[in-house]
């Protein structure tokens, strides 16, 4: 054989080798992936053993590295642990310790019970949170606001929100960062049940703020509507308490105002003196300007400096929905007794008339009119709910779906403007609140929104008396808009709010296919509507 041939028939020989060593090699990668598999080990409960380990550890004081103090109690804890379960916690451990033998760092807590931080530490080791009635729950609210454990906080919000009554409901009005629909919520809560939120006491537990104003200066003799008297004097305490807010010192006095000429408010301080006025007058007017006189020779406050301990927070700048009426009602005497937010913190305020022997110019209408007398009243619904979905259909208004005191309603009913009535209707199949209503042609479609448990993708359609189930919508959620396209038969599910997120998802809905479609998204996520309108050539159509 000659060289040539033999290089040719080892060239081809290690051709035909080397497919015989590459299936060799794909066997051998083969056996060696099966063989992984078979030898390597991959335990699911692994991470939860390790993490209960640790909590048994730190409860037996072993090996733990970090001592957080409440209320004078020690609680026991791995630094890394509490570093993964907050954000906060995670940059308030990142000082450096010095090297060496040492003993646990001990960090003391701010403005938390002592038992709500037991329960918080060990949801971090166990992603459970024990609570056994609404008090500790609240306090438990207060403490992950404060340590920022935010999926602690948002549950018991969403929670404590579902249930109020007329004994907690201030309770939890007053909590700390809420969100905006669930203080629209609760506002509608107490509104509706006023009367028995103030038989049983529950104003006297909040800062009072005592008004008078001079009957003189009223256009309607001291007969103004109670919303539009605690409405004007939120504006007053608004505006004169915008640069320095003091909740205490605004209640450590009465405030004796005035109506001027345009309806507006002012502190009867600035009044001139006039002759026959009462002395209680003139002596108000007194301390009123040694007041400003003592403020203005006051030295400016220093900047206090942030605590270096935990949970050390303020509530968030208050929105301007939570600086309002919430309710009014007129008591003994035409005297206003109202509820009040003012940056986010609630107050009582008790606004009556009083005379001011003459010399008072008369001023203008008090931003409202008398309350509606019998006859000219709408009829009441007869369900009392809030969080409900309303819609316009066959010349009625319908109302669904909403909260009670105490549950998620499938109640609906029709308001006849006609005869001033309310009608019931056939239940929806599904309890909901926090959703939208639109309409299309003859058919009312309740869209979405909670069922007190979770968040909801089902649609309910009335049409003719009867409810029926139509195609679920692609993502669930809460308080989305909703808008019906008359002339391509098409409706919109728009925006909404889920996973603590406002959607930017907008979904189309065709009512001849009973089929769902994804439509072009928002710019920016968006929830919690008000109105949305489909702007055609011809000019606006609304849902």
């Amino acid at each position: 054989m000659k060289p040539q041939d033999d290089y040719r028939n080892g060239d081809g020989g290690g051709a035909g080798g080397g497919r015989a060593a590459s299936a060799s090699s794909d066997d051998s990668e083969g056996s060696e992936a099966g063989g992984e598999d078979e030898l390597s080990l991959a335990d699911p409960l692994a991470p939860a053993r390790a993490l209960n380990a640790l909590n048994a550890l730190r409860k037996s004081r072993q090996h733990f590295d970090a001592v957080l103090v409440a209320d004078g109690a020690e609680v026991a804890a791995h630094r890394a642990v509490l570093a993964a379960a907050s954000p906060y916690l995670l940059e308030a451990l990142q000082a450096p310790q010095p090297a060496g033998p040492q003993s646990p760092v001990a960090l003391r807590v701010e403005g938390i019970d002592a038992e709500a931080l037991r329960t918080l530490v060990e949801y971090a080791y166990t992603g459970r949170a024990k609570v056994r009635e609404a008090a500790a729950a609240r306090r438990l609210y207060r403490a992950a606001w404060r340590l920022r454990v935010e999926p602690v906080r948002a549950h018991l919000a969403e929670r404590l929100a579902k249930r109020p009554s007329p004994t907690d409901v201030l309770e939890i009005r007053s909590l700390p960062d809420l969100e905006p629909h669930i203080l629209r919520d609760l506002d509608a809560y107490i509104a509706q049940n006023f009367d028995e939120i103030c038989t049983m006491g529950a104003l006297a537990t909040l800062p009072k703020i005592n008004i008078e104003m001079l009957r003189e200066s009223s256009a309607e003799d001291g007969s103004e509507a109670p919303v539009a008297v605690a409405t004007a004097a939120l504006a007053w305490l608004r505006e004169r308490q915008a640069a320095d807010f003091d909740l205490e010192e605004l209640c450590s006095r009465t405030h004796l105002l005035f109506v001027d000429a345009r309806g507006s408010l002012r502190d009867c301080g600035e009044l001139p003196a006039t002759r026959g006025e009462a002395a209680a007058l003139g002596e108000y007017r007194r301390e009123a300007a040694e007041r400003a006189r003592s403020t203005n020779n006051k030295e400016p406050k220093t900047p206090v400096t942030p605590s270096s301990a935990l949970g050390a927070r303020q509530p968030r700048a208050a929105v301007a929905a939570d600086c309002c009426v919430i309710a009014a009602r007129t008591g003994g005497g035409g005297c206003t007794r109202a509820l009040v937010a003012l940056r986010g913190r609630l107050a009582a305020a008790r606004i009556s008339w009083r005379a001011a022997g003459g010399g008072i110019t008369r001023g203008g209408v008090l931003g409202g009119v008398r309350e509606p007398e019998g006859g000219d009243r709408l009829a009441a619904l007869a369900v009392p709910r809030c969080a409900h979905g309303t819609a316009a259909l066959g010349g009625r208004l319908v109302v669904c779906g909403g909260y009670d005191r105490a549950r998620v309603l499938r109640a609906a009913e029709a308001y006849d403007p006609a005869t001033n009535t309310w009608e019931a209707l056939p239940d929806m199949r599904t309890a909901r609140a926090r959703f939208p209503v639109a309409r299309i042609g003859s058919t009312l479609y309740a869209l979405g929104g909670s069922d007190g448990h979770a968040d909801l993708d089902s649609v309910d359609a009335l049409t003719d008396g009867t409810w029926s189930a139509r195609a679920r919508m692609p993502h669930a959620r809460t308080h989305a808009a909703a808008a019906a396209d008359e002339d391509n038969e098409e409706l919109y599910v728009i925006g909404g709010w889920a996973g603590g997120l406002s959607l930017k998802r907008v979904d189309r809905y065709s009512p001849a296919k009973d089929a769902w479609s994804e439509a072009p998204p928002l710019i920016t996520g968006k929830s919690h509507f008000v109105r949305i309108f489909i702007m055609k050539s011809a000019g606006p159509s609304t849902c």
